[in-house]
């Protein structure tokens, strides 16, 4: 799951004139990436989905120690998309992400960018890059910090929304891993399913587990997925202290999520197809 809370650019102003509205976005590295190797991260926001090249808000670099936090103005309504890279010491990319969202949303939605490991290609050359920032960017953009800080419930207890982006990184599982999948049956073994999936790359099972997060939320499981991440954050910190099982700290709120992704799933069948190779 992705509840590893890495770094946060704070909460900007994501509506359009007086219907302007405060969205917390939040950047968080996928299970098995190396968050630790991350010594900035640089953050935007563009206008479109995550192909666009049409940066309307920074790029922000994010390191650990700075004290200030620049926040967009306003940015209307239709479709945004955020991205962050994690840059190394070098200025290697050691992960990337990105996040579409149709805006406005919610007053107090959370915007989540899911960290996936990089190429480790450089961001700049090495005469650019000093402790891995790159000159570059340090001329024309504020700092923002690095911040552990969880979303917190409000003065009435109720947990924010914690909005899961559709994953845009393409068709990130095989075709090996889809016709494996087939072979499971119908109705498909789970053990089976899961095995097939845990052959293909970490790419493959973030995919799937945000596309079916996203696709379930958006079909009326968002409040149970609030209560989940809110009670995982709790129970076992942001980021999760070592030897906390978040599956076993949580045990109702992972049956209610689990049984309402469940009565969806026929409806989010072609979300999940899109992390295959089309045919």
């Amino acid at each position: 799951m992705l509840f590893v809370l890495s770094a946060s650019i704070g909460a900007g102003a994501l509506g359009c004139g007086d219907d302007a509205r405060r969205v917390t976005w939040h950047v968080r590295f996928a299970p098995g990436v190396e968050a630790s190797a991350a010594s900035t991260i640089v953050a935007s926001i563009a206008r479109g989905d995550c192909t666009s090249s049409d940066v309307v808000f920074g790029p922000v670099v994010l390191t650990r120690g700075a004290s200030s936090a620049a926040m967009p103005s306003p940015l209307g309504s239709g479709i945004f998309s955020f991205s962050a890279d994690a840059l190394d010491a070098t200025c290697g990319i050691v992960a990337s992400g990105c996040s579409a969202q149709a805006l406005p949303l919610p007053d107090g939605s959370d915007v989540t960018v899911v960290m996936l490991a990089g190429p480790r290609v450089p961001a700049c050359s090495a005469d650019l890059c000093h402790d891995g920032r790159c000159s570059e960017a340090d001329a024309s953009v504020p700092d923002a910090s690095i911040d552990a800080a969880p979303p917190s419930p409000d003065a009435a207890g109720d947990c924010p929304a914690s909005t899961i982006g559709l994953y845009m990184g393409g068709a990130a599982c095989s075709t090996e891993t889809q016709i494996c999948i087939t072979d499971c049956g119908s109705p498909a073994e789970p053990d089976c399913v899961t095995a097939c999936i845990a052959a293909d790359t970490a790419a493959c099972t973030t995919c799937l587990n945000q596309n079916t997060v996203f696709c379930s939320n958006s079909m009326g499981c968002q409040d149970a997925w609030d209560a989940l991440a809110c009670c995982t954050v709790e129970q076992c910190g942001d980021p999760p202290v070592a030897g906390c099982d978040p599956t076993a700290s949580c045990p109702s709120e992972w049956v209610t999520y689990g049984k309402c992704a469940q009565s969806v799933q026929a409806e989010c069948e072609s979300t999940l197809a899109m992390c295959f190779p089309s045919v």
